[in-house]
Parts: structure tokens; C-alpha cells; sequence
């Protein structure tokens, strides 16, 4: 788990779990909780995995929460974990699903006891953990939040009991113990008991209140039973003969406590008259023999610097004497106090109540600890995460039991996003098949898979693939995609716009498949095949205008395409326009804009309704390729591609190179063929709020040990002129740096104003293997010049390998590659065959299928970006995790999506 697993946008709530079982009652067994919580039957609770990990949380804009069934309910296995981090005003909520819905006879009900989470009861390594902070635990009269006897590390902060039994203690010797931490909870109605049987447990209680209740303490002869700076209000207290550690906690007169008495107990005559606060009814009254009477003279010692116990000034802590019993964080205004204006209240800032930095945090008293790299505490805040895009269980085990073995990929991603919408496409080879089954007697290919997020990017859904289209005769099988996804989103009318490259149908590829969504994602419908008449496509782009213009709004969609050859349409460029968002097929117009030696091509809309065009245009003779990069200004809706002049723009000269790309090696110690492709496409941008403001950044080669380097030009006269030597975005000084850097992306706030790029870098590992995204800020002048920020900064929160089939011997073995990007001539036999399947129906299969080694060097063309108001998202390609079971890491194996939004910087 990371070290503070917080959301990575402030206000989210998160419930995190790995290696965890439930019980299933008809099979009278543990199962794995993955497998079963897809939620409950009426859909009040989901499931969502992501960063490799279980998300729990609610479909309702409320709390985070997990629901457990079962009568024995969940179970941390070995190195299982489960964290629950609320909020202070947003508490997470673990319970049982028969206190939050209707179940009487049903499957859910469960007869007598019934269990929250249930220790392991043997010895288990590592040592199951379960952290929870900001999170309310209920349970039934006759429920058990927690039941014992078991093992494990057990740690609640800040955390709320109520009702049901909290039951832990250790088997006979021999088991592997158990350690028990309640700090600064509140237990109202609570049966406890911790009990041991002489093996190792440690018990802390500090800072908590027992209202009512019972309390059994029986701590062994060489155990650690350690009660400080607690009050106990009417709980019923009792407790065996050996010592239990205890001072400093309150008490009422004439009521059980724990003994023998300690010196500097504080008895009360009366409970307290409880004053109700913002964020509960359990605040001291402000004459109150509990306060300044703990055991610590300072407060920030016990983790409360930021709490306190007053309901109407809500004075804090601090550096005072701690009082005894329960806190809640300090508020100003009714939310949660945060000192410096940046958003970040302080108890996340200051995440251990200590008053002071520490490794991990922030400080609370300025927007800004660390001035010198590029990020303010926000940004900070929000890239301490990355998260997983595609579900993550299509990596490591296959939606079929069959398909177990393979190692799915999902990469070169595109996002759009409209307010908490967040849209994300990307390349999923989960349901295709070597050499993207060419053929039509292989099966429907399908490429195209896309997730939504509806928090702001915190949390993914996988939808899968979108729907395919009506057989299209002469074929008997519905035209499916082969992959390139792009997105385009018309703001105005919510509409969004998915394509790809068409598969090989009647001899060819042909057109382009189109979908299109009118309910923010959530499902996508299949458009008529845009002009199936070009054979050999390849390679889209999207765009939409949706700017002003006419009596309203033109809501055009632009979509250029590149042809492969051979056939009358051979390496040619075609942009295509269907005005007014009609994308019927007839509605398609269609402009030649490039030839022979054209690729990598984007396409982008400005305010001005001219669709700027840009790719990569080779010249010369192989060996000796000369490559620039072109443009386009095409306007009057798609008519006008002479805007310009009758020939392309150049925007620069690239480096000559004999192939479109730049090979990287695995690591400066690999072997030379041991190497993946870097594409040199421009990423273009346009500036929403400057009409004819164009920027533009690129791959090129970088000193002999650094292969690669990104760049930035840019134009304020719509193409006509661009900026005389591009400036190198990936160094500060302007010289080439260690290691490589490639596949930028830009993004533009709406205002025009500033403006992100990002890319993937490998500067954080001397051996040039290890990759990480990195950014930039750019602020952009009202003449329209832009200015780079003096840091450059990190935007993966861990570095991951470069994955792709490459040369290794390992990646001819079964099972350790995708067969969509296999190296070449293995063979498939143990996998594949001729019939209309996607997994292995029989083995071994009738026929040897031969790889051909097309994508034995891929690792995806290009990333995402997208800017909104508020902020900047950048999508990628991850390789393995250390979060997940060890993989061989030699081919494509267990590649997802990872999305990264980050706050623009305040201004």
C-alpha cells in the first residue's frame, strides 16, 4: 500500500483491498472477495478496481462503503490488506449488507451472529493488516464489527463504533499474534473484548471514548495491554488478574473502572452534557474535568494538533495538554480547517497530527512546501496516485478461464472530459487475435475498449468494447476495429465521438468505424461506417468544432485518415467532414491532403473554424529519409484546404532517420535488436480562447547515448510562421539530457492561459530502462508567446518497465506475451486455431499458426491529454506493478491504462 492512501483529488473517499476473502454460505467456504463483490442485488454498491487494488465505494454520492455478506464476512488472507480512508465530514462506512437493504428470506439473510471481518486464525506471513481511518464501523446487537480469535496488525484512527461486539484475541500458543491499535475512536454501544492465550499481542488504546458498552480486558502474563487518556462513560469494565497498563482516563464515580486505581485518573460526578458540533454530538462540554488532563503535555505528541474537543469555537489542540477522550478535526465554517487557503485541509496536510513536516506531507501553513518543483501542495496532493484506467483483472487472470494464461494489453489511450465525466479509449487486446484476424474467418476483431469515470478521474469504470455495426454483405460477419482509438467531444451538445482503424474486411481495410455517445460515456452506439470506400486505412484522428459560429453552433466532425496501399487509394491522406453532427454515411465529404510519404497525421479545430492538420512527411530515397513535419489549414467547413497556399506548410526539419521512428533499447546495456519503436508524430494542440494560436510538440533524436528528446514550436498566425528553433521541453538549460524522452502530449486550458505537456522519460534510472511521465508548465502571453516554467516535474507516482516482445528467449514460451504482439515466427499451436473463437477450445489445435514479427517492437504510438477548467489529464500506457502478483516482464504482459489529472496552477 502507498504511504498515505488518500484519493488523488481532494474530497474523494477510498476503500482499498488486496488479498482479501469472503465467506460464501451455500459453498460453506472462503472465496475470494474479488470474485465477489460485484455489489448488491438492487446495484446500491459497486465495485471498481483500479491502481490494481479493490475500490469499493458507493453509486451514490454519499460515503464510501463496503457491505459485507456471509455470515463469517471478510477475511484478510496472507499479506492481505484492507485500508478505509474517509474524511472527517465524510465517513467511510464498513457494515453488513443486512443493516443497509431489505433481505428477510432471502440469500443475504444470515441466522444468528453475523461477522464484519474475521481474522485469520493461524499463523500467516506476512501478517494480514487492516488500516482504517475517518471510517464507521456498525454492526447489529447480535453483530460483530470484528471477530476474534485470530491474527494480524489491526490500526483504527479517528474511526466510529457502534453497536455489535469488536471480539479479538489470539488462538492457544503457537499462532503468530495479533496487534490491536484504537486511536482516538469513538465506541458507543460496543461490546469489547481482548483477550489473549500467552501469545504475542500488543493492545493500545489512546484517546478514546466508551460510551455505554462493555470492555473485557485479559491480557496474558507477557503481553502489552496499554489504556491512556481514555474515558469510559457507564461502560460495564472488567478484566482478569494480570496488570493491564492504564492511566490518565476518566472515569464516572460509583462506576467500574480499570484497577488498581492509577494516580492521575479523573473521576467524574455526572456523563457529560455532550455538545453537538459539525461533525458529530460527542464534543466536550466547555467546562470539563477531561480537558488538558491527558498523559501527553503537548497534544501534537498524540497525533491531535489539528482536533479538538470544542463544539462552538472549535479551538485546537495544538501544543496544549491533550484532554482525554475522543477528538474530532477542527473545523472552520462547518468543514474541515485548512490554514493556508490551498484547498488541503490541514489533517491531510499534516497526515500524522503532529504539528510539524514530515517525510510524505505538506505543510498546512503554505500552499506551496516546496517551491522548487513545479508543483503546489494541491498538485502534490493529486499526483501522489496514479490510477488504473482498465479493469485490472483482464491483465492478470481473463474474463474466461481459458483465456487465463494470456497477458491482455491496453495502451496508446486518448481522454476527454466534461465536469466529473472523465472518458477514456484506449487499444485492449482482450478480445482479439494474432495479426488483428486478418481474414473474415476469424471471428469479429475487436480493439476499440473504453472506461468512464464519474468522480473527476478518481475512480474507473471498464464498459469493454463498443457495439459492432450490421453485417455489411459480401461478409458474413459484422465489420468490427483493429485498434487506434481517438476521442473528440462536442461540448456543446455532450455529444462524444469515438473511432478507429477499420479490420480487414473484403480484401481490405476499409473506412473508418465510428461510434458516438449522447449519455457521457456511458454507452457508445455504432455509426455507419465512414466512407468504406477508401481501402487500407489506417491511422485516424478526430475532432469536433463546437465552437460558435453562424446562427449558432457548427458541431462539424473532422476525421482524417491515411491509406496503406496497394489499390487506387495507395499512401494517400484524406480529411473527412460531416457538417452539423449528421454522421450519416452519406454526409461525409472528403479532401486529399497529402501523398506518398505521409503518416503520423493529427488533426485539431480552433475558434476560428479552421481545422489545423499536422503529420510527418518523409522524403528522399532509403537509406537517406529526410522527415519534416507539415501542415494544413483547412477551412470554409472542410472545402478549403488552400488556406495555407497549394502546398503544405513545413513546421521543422527532423533529424534524417531511415525508419519514421527512433529505436530505444531496453536499457544502454541491451542488445542492439533488442529494441522498441519511438514515434516522431507531432502533437498538436490549439488555443481555445486565440484564434490561429497553434503549438506543436515533438520526438527527435536526442546525443548518441540519448536517443530521444522532445521539443515545442508553436505559431500565432494560424500556421503561416512558426517559431524558429524548436525549444527542447524535457531540459531546462536547452541541452540534451541523460536518458531518453518521447511521446509528448499537450494540453490547453480553456482560458488559453497556460498549458501542459508531458511525456515519457527514463531520467530517474541510469541504466536508461525504466520509465516515468514527466511534465511541464507553459504560461501563454496575451500576444501569444509561451513561456516554460523553471521545473519540470513527475507525474507517476512509481516508475514502471518497458514491456513489449522485443528479442528475449522468455517471450517465445506460452503464456508470456499477448498473441496480438507476438515476436515473429513462434508457434501459436498451443493457442490458436482457424475457428470462431477467442480462446483455446481445443488442444492441441488442428493446424501450426506462425507469427510474422509486424509488432515485435511496439510499445504504442502515442499517449492522451485533455484540459478542462479545472484540470489537466494525462493518460498512458503502465507496465506492472509491484501491487500485483510478480509477472515475467519480458513481452506486453499486464499493460493498463493509467490516468494522472493534476490542478492548473493558480494564477
Amino acid at each position: 500500500m502507498k504511504a498515505l492512501p488518500v484519493s488523488p483529488t481532494v474530497g474523494g473517499v477510498r476503500v482499498l483491498g488486496t488479498g482479501l476473502n469472503r465467506w460464501d454460505d451455500s459453498a460453506g467456504t472462503w472465496v475470494p472477495a474479488e470474485a465477489g463483490f460485484e455489489g448488491t442485488p438492487d446495484g446500491q454498491y459497486v465495485a471498481r478496481h483500479t491502481a490494481h487494488q479493490l475500490i469499493l465505494a458507493p453509486n451514490l454520492n454519499t460515503d464510501g462503503a463496503v457491505a459485507a455478506h456471509g455470515w463469517r464476512g471478510l477475511k484478510p488472507g496472507a499479506g492481505g490488506q484492507l485500508v478505509s480512508i474517509g474524511k472527517p465530514d465524510r465517513l467511510n462506512v464498513l457494515t453488513r449488507y443486512n443493516t443497509v437493504q431489505e433481505q428477510y428470506g432471502s440469500s443475504w439473510d444470515s441466522a444468528g451472529w453475523t461477522t464484519l471481518l474475521y481474522p485469520p486464525q493461524s499463523a500467516t506471513t506476512p501478517a494480514p493488516q487492516v488500516t482504517c481511518r475517518f471510517t464507521r464501523l456498525t454492526a447489529p446487537a447480535y453483530g460483530r464489527q470484528i471477530n476474534g480469535p485470530g491474527v494480524g496488525i489491526y490500526r483504527f484512527t479517528d474511526c466510529q463504533f457502534a453497536g455489535g461486539e469488536l471480539s479479538l484475541d489470539t488462538l492457544a500458543t503457537g499462532t503468530s499474534g495479533l496487534n490491536l491499535t484504537l486511536k482516538n475512536c469513538l465506541l458507543e454501544g460496543v461490546t469489547c473484548s481482548f483477550t489473549d492465550h500467552n501469545d504475542p499481542v500488543s493492545l493500545t488504546v489512546r484517546n478514546c471514548t466508551f460510551w455505554h458498552g462493555h470492555a473485557w480486558f485479559s491480557p496474558g502474563e507477557a503481553n502489552t495491554f496499554l489504556v491512556r487518556d481514555t474515558f469510559f462513560d457507564a461502560t460495564v469494565i472488567a478484566q482478569n488478574a494480570v496488570a493491564v497498563d492504564h492511566d490518565y482516563n476518566g472515569y464516572l464515580t460509583g462506576q467500574s473502572r480499570l484497577t488498581p486505581a492509577a494516580p492521575n485518573d479523573r473521576l467524574l460526578s455526572a456523563s457529560p452534557a455532550y455538545a453537538t458540533g459539525p461533525l458529530g454530538n460527542r464534543y466536550l462540554p466547555t467546562t470539563c474535568a477531561l480537558r488538558d488532563a491527558g498523559s501527553q503535555a503537548d497534544a501534537a505528541l498524540a497525533g491531535l494538533y489539528p482536533h479538538t474537543t470544542y463544539a462552538a469555537n472549535q479551538t485546537l489542540e495544538q501544543n496544549t495538554r491533550v484532554d482525554v477522550g475522543f477528538h474530532y478535526v477542527g473545523c472552520t465554517a462547518n468543514q474541515p480547517t485548512h490554514t493556508d487557503n490551498d484547498t488541503l485541509p490541514d489533517w491531510l496536510e499534516d497526515y500524522n497530527g503532529n504539528g510539524a513536516l514530515d517525510s510524505g506531507e505538506t505543510l498546512f501553513t503554505s500552499a506551496d512546501t516546496d517551491p522548487n518543483d513545479g508543483l503546489n501542495d494541491l498538485q502534490t496532493h493529486e499526483l501522489r496516485f496514479n490510477v488504473l484506467v482498465n479493469d485490472w483483472r483482464q491483465d492478470a487472470y481473463g474474463p474466461d478461464p481459458g483465456y487465463s494464461n494470456e497477458q491482455n494489453t491496453q495502451w496508446q489511450p486518448k481522454v476527454v472530459a466534461d465536469g466529473d465525466t472523465v472518458v477514456v479509449a484506449f487499444w485492449d487486446t482482450n478480445q482479439g487475435i494474432y495479426e488483428l484476424k486478418s481474414g473474415t474467418d476469424r471471428g469479429t476483431n475487436r480493439m476499440v475498449g473504453w472506461a468512464v469515470s464519474r468522480d473527476g478521474g478518481v475512480t474507473f469504470s471498464d464498459q469493454g468494447q463498443p457495439p459492432v455495426p450490421a453485417v455489411i454483405p459480401p461478409d458474413t460477419l459484422p465489420w468490427g476495429d483493429a485498434g487506434d482509438p481517438v476521442l473528440a467531444i462536442d461540448r456543446v451538445s455532450n455529444t462524444i465521438y469515438l473511432a478507429g482503424t477499420s479490420e480487414r474486411r473484403s480484401g481490405a481495410n476499409r473506412g473508418v468505424p465510428l461510434w458516438k455517445s449522447t449519455d457521457n460515456g456511458a454507452t457508445f452506439v455504432r455509426c455507419e461506417t465512414v466512407r468504406p470506400d477508401i481501402e487500407e486505412s489506417d491511422y485516424p484522428w478526430i475532432a469536433v468544432d463546437d465552437w460558435p459560429g453562424g446562427a449558432g453552433y457548427y458541431h462539424d466532425v473532422y476525421l482524417l485518415i491515411r491509406t496503406l496501399g496497394p489499390g487506387t487509394e495507395n499512401q494517400k491522406m484524406y480529411l473527412m467532414v460531416a457538417q452539423d453532427g449528421n454522421v450519416s454515411a452519406s454526409n461525409w465529404s472528403k479532401q486529399e491532403l497529402a501523398g506518398l510519404g505521409a503518416t503520423m497525421q493529427t488533426v485539431a479545430v480552433g475558434p476560428d473554424h479552421v481545422a489545423y492538420v499536422a503529420w510527418l512527411q518523409r522524403s528522399g530515397q532509403y537509406p537517406n529519409h529526410n522527415w519534416a513535419l507539415q501542415m494544413r489549414a483547412v477551412g470554409n467547413r472542410g472545402t478549403d484546404i488552400n488556406r495555407l497556399g497549394t502546398s503544405p506548410k513545413i513546421i521543422c526539419q527532423l533529424t534524417p532517420n531511415d525508419t519514421t521512428t527512433l529505436a530505444l533499447l531496453r536499457s544502454n546495456s541491451g542488445n542492439s535488436d533488442d529494441y522498441f519503436e519511438a514515434f516522431r508524430h507531432p502533437a498538436l494542440a490549439v488555443n481555445p480562447a486565440k484564434a490561429g494560436h497553434l503549438y506543436v510538440a515533438f520526438t527527435d533524436k536526442g546525443s548518441i547515448t540519448d536517443r530521444a528528446d522532445v521539443f515545442f514550436t508553436y505559431s500565432t498566425d494560424g500556421g503561416q510562421n512558426w517559431l524558429g528553433t524548436p525549444q527542447r521541453l524535457n531540459s531546462l538549460d536547452g541541452n540534451p539530457v541523460a536518458n531518453d524522452q518521447w511521446a509528448p502530449v499537450l494540453a490547453v486550458k480553456p482560458d488559453g492561459q497556460q498549458m501542459l505537456a508531458a511525456w515519457f522519460d527514463r531520467r530517474n534510472d541510469s541504466a536508461n530502462s525504466l520509465i516515468d511521465v514527466y511534465g511541464r508548465w507553459g504560461a501563454i502571453a496575451s500576444n501569444g508567446t509561451v513561456t516554460w516554467g523553471s521545473q519540470i516535474f513527475r507525474i507517476t507516482s512509481e516508475s514502471f518497465p518497458p514491456v513489449y516482445p522485443g528479442t528475449l528467449p522468455a517471450n517465445r514460451d506460452p503464456g508470456h506475451y499477448d498473441p496480438v504482439w507476438p515476436p515473429g515466427d513462434v508457434n501459436l499451436r498451443w493457442w490458436y486455431h482457424t475457428a470462431d473463437t477467442w480462446w483455446p477450445m481445443e488442444f492441441p489445435p488442428p493446424d501450426d499458426v506462425r507469427t510474422a514479427p509486424a509488432y515485435a517492437n511496439w510499445m504504442g504510438e502515442h499517449n492522451g491529454a485533455f484540459g478542462s477548467s479545472t484540470h489537466a489529464f494525462v493518460v498512458w500506457p503502465d507496465g506492472p506493478s509491484s501491487l500485483v502478483p510478480p509477472r515475467i516482464l519480458s513481452g506486453p504482459e499486464s499493460i493498463g491504462c493509467s490516468n494522472g489529472q493534476v490542478s492548473w496552477p493558480s494564477s
